[in-house]
């Protein structure tokens, strides 16, 4: 396993088995590095745009 692939910890083991939490950005880091190709990352386009602004606009003034 590669350690520190996930900048926010987001994944965990329990009971042998990755878990995935919801402080996950979808940066794909770890779909790169698993040597067994076990994850996916499929990101709804329309949820991950809006949630990104939102997560921005709450730090900067976007017009």
């Amino acid at each position: 396993t590669e350690e520190n692939v996930c900048f926010v910890d987001a994944i965990s083991l329990v009971d042998d088995k990755a878990v995935i939490s919801a402080e996950c950005r979808g940066c794909g880091r770890c779909v790169e590095v698993c040597p067994n190709d076990a994850i996916e990352l499929i990101i709804d386009k329309s949820k991950f745009i809006s949630d990104s602004i939102e997560r921005v606009s709450s730090v900067v003034n976007v017009e």
